[in-house]
């Protein structure tokens, strides 16, 4: 995973897994190990996007409550502020 803080505010996160390793829950653990992470930063604000065919990817947000938003083209784009999240990624993580 990766977490580019683009500004103190606001962060832009995207997941890979590897083919060998997808269907395992890891994708989910990296998306709500980046959002802690960026809670631990003081990073206020998430943002990612999704192509419509990456299925996987958006059962992720769906995992973390995340609302996704269709921009046109096959995109779809998810904000969240990382307050929002963080409780439920501290649950995918063991933190709770």
């Amino acid at each position: 995973g990766e977490l580019v803080a683009k500004e103190r505010a606001a962060g832009e996160v995207a997941v890979t897994v590897a083919r060998e390793y997808r269907r395992q829950g890891l994708g989910t653990k990296l998306a709500a190990y980046l959002a802690y992470a960026a809670y631990v930063r003081g990073v206020e604000r998430l943002e990612a996007y999704i192509s419509s065919e990456n299925v996987a990817a958006r059962r992720i947000a769906e995992r973390l409550g995340l609302r996704m938003e269709y921009v046109g083209m096959g995109v779809y784009r998810v904000r969240v502020r990382v307050l929002d999240v963080v409780a439920r990624a501290r649950e995918v993580l063991g933190l709770a």
